[in-house]
């Protein structure tokens, strides 16, 4: 996957399971399918650190959620 394909990926699956909340260890293992392998699982926080910089997420602890940006858009663009 391109690094806009993997990005996308975290963030909707933040914003799929609002209002729960879910660790980095969760986004990871779930965005890049449960895969032991360096490489996807690399990607995967690298995607999220991506997202975090961009504003479009923040990291709580252990936990990283989707911004306010990023769930407002996501409602009026019906994503």
């Amino acid at each position: 996957m391109s690094t806009d394909q993997v990005e996308r990926a975290v963030l909707l699956r933040l914003l799929d399971c609002l209002p729960i909340h879910l660790t980095i260890e969760e986004v990871v293992r779930e965005v890049a399918d449960a895969s032991d392998e360096f490489g996807p699982r690399d990607e995967a926080t690298n995607a999220i650190g991506a997202l975090v910089r961009a504003g479009l997420a923040y990291r709580h602890g252990a936990f990283v959620v989707p911004s306010r940006a990023a769930t407002r858009f996501a409602t009026i663009t019906e994503v």
